[in-house]
């Protein structure tokens, strides 16, 4: 629902260990992974990833967890979440700009980020975010 004159703030986070953040990332991503949306295994936020989090009246309307690929220059996306209440907002749009500058102040080259293939939104969300697909992940389920 789109909402007018919607303020949003935006805070960093180095780690979410011990914030309050760390659960509202934990459920964001079980919500996703029972709706399917997630690429197939459950793995939620580690509690030492960085964070931006978007704010509505200081509660917590949507998140970006991330790191920077260890011996690279590539920032990995774990999570990005917007509640359902604040979406198309251009909520998760605010938290990609925020990272671009992140991976900009830390002389990153890439962003790579990964969703299910049945998550159709997602997909239109990374292409108008001018993000382009570069891997295929496959399957095989053992009987």
């Amino acid at each position: 629902i789109m909402k007018k004159n919607l303020k949003v703030d935006v805070a960093h986070y180095s780690c979410i260990k011990n914030t309050i953040i760390k659960d509202y990332a934990e459920n964001a991503f079980l919500e996703l992974f029972k709706a399917g949306l997630t690429y197939g295994f459950y793995s939620p936020p580690s509690k030492d990833h960085n964070a931006i989090v978007a704010y509505v009246n200081n509660n917590p309307v949507g998140i970006m967890t991330w790191d920077v690929m260890k011996d690279s220059t590539t920032i990995s996306v774990y999570l990005g979440y917007v509640s359902k209440e604040y979406r198309k907002n251009k909520i998760y749009k605010k938290l990609w700009n925020e990272l671009l500058i992140k991976a900009k102040e830390q002389n990153c080259t890439a962003i790579d980020g990964n969703t299910s293939i049945k998550n159709s939104i997602m997909q239109k969300t990374m292409k108008k975010l001018k993000r382009i697909p570069y891997a295929i992940m496959y399957r095989y389920n053992i009987k």
